[in-house]
């Protein structure tokens, strides 16, 4: 399984914004030096990375920063979504509409990550339900973290107070991942 640099990237700057670049040098110095150097100077958004990258940096993150924060690896899908398509994809926010975007979630999904596929089961004015067909992972801080992307996309394009849930996923024994959201 894969990620794009960009995912990567996102959220290292996570960690950078949020809790400065002494946290993240305190996250670095838990690696191995390849590893160090993987993260402070080779990774670029547009190459694709072994997604264990990304699952590693995420749970020494939040086991170094925010031990008792439930919400961590929402937050940080949160902060990604806003970077992402504010730093890289800036067309998106002024062209398409969030019925748009969420109709597009197979492409959306392929940007970031390799191999699934992503489909809408539904979705109106205000929800959205989709499914993930063949990422089998074993970690559901990942899908945590899709909770907040979701969130952060839908408010970006305008929806109130947006809320989704992860009901079915690949790590909990289901066939397939779903997330499903409503907004006002």
């Amino acid at each position: 399984m894969y990620v794009k640099g960009t995912a990567l990237l996102q959220n290292i700057a996570f960690v950078e914004r949020m809790y400065g670049e002494d946290a993240k040098l305190t996250i670095l110095r838990t690696f191995d030096e390849t590893t160090q150097d993987f993260f402070s100077k080779r990774v670029c958004p547009t190459l694709w990375y072994d997604f264990d990258y990304l699952i590693l940096w995420i749970k020494t993150s939040k086991a170094i920063l925010a031990p008792d924060d439930d919400d961590f690896f929402r937050k940080m899908g949160y902060f990604s979504a806003i970077y992402s398509l504010n730093r890289f994809y800036k067309f998106w926010l002024k062209l398409i509409s969030l019925h748009e975007l969420y109709r597009r979630a197979k492409f959306v999904w392929n940007t970031y990550c390799r191999p699934g596929e992503m489909k809408v089961l539904y979705q109106d004015s205000h929800y959205a339900h989709f499914r993930l067909y063949n990422f089998y992972h074993q970690e559901e801080i990942f899908c945590q973290k899709c909770i907040g992307y979701f969130e952060s996309f839908s408010a970006l394009k305008g929806a109130k107070d947006p809320k989704f849930i992860h009901p079915l996923c690949v790590v909990r024994g289901d066939p397939y991942c779903e997330w499903a959201g409503t907004w006002k």
